[in-house]
């Protein structure tokens, strides 16, 4: 006496079942097929509307933190000329060492921000996520 065992599967990916599938759903309820083909395009209409609204966000984002950069290198900028004209004003006032000191710190500030091209106290980009 001898036995076997057959064993079979089907695999199957997407948004819609497969063909022999949907035709089985709609002989036991009729309209089914319909109803769950009507139920994927509307996931799908869901998803880009997701997908679209990400993006948006995304993208405007983006251009805030545009902003944000220019704005910051502008106040940068007027900062800098400020404090280089202070300690032009110390020095040609007779205090050669608190000019230098002021101008000295100031340049040593902008090197900074320059050289490591990140503000102080924001953690670099593999630690931003």
């Amino acid at each position: 006496m001898e036995a076997s065992v057959t064993i079979s599967g089907e695999l199957h990916s997407g948004p819609l079942p497969a063909p022999q599938t949907l035709e089985a759903y709609e002989r036991i309820a009729p309209g089914a097929a319909g109803r769950i083909i009507a139920m994927a395009e509307e996931e799908q209409r869901h998803r880009h509307a997701c997908d679209s609204s990400l993006i948006s966000a995304q993208i405007q984002d983006s251009k805030a933190e545009r902003q944000a950069e220019q704005r910051g290198q502008w106040l940068a900028f007027c900062l800098a000329m400020t404090m280089s004209l202070v300690a032009g004003m110390a020095i040609w006032q007779g205090h050669p060492v608190t000019g230098g000191a002021i101008l000295g710190t100031t340049l040593v500030g902008i090197a900074a921000v320059f050289i490591t091209r990140k503000p102080w106290g924001k953690p670099p980009p593999e630690q931003q996520q």
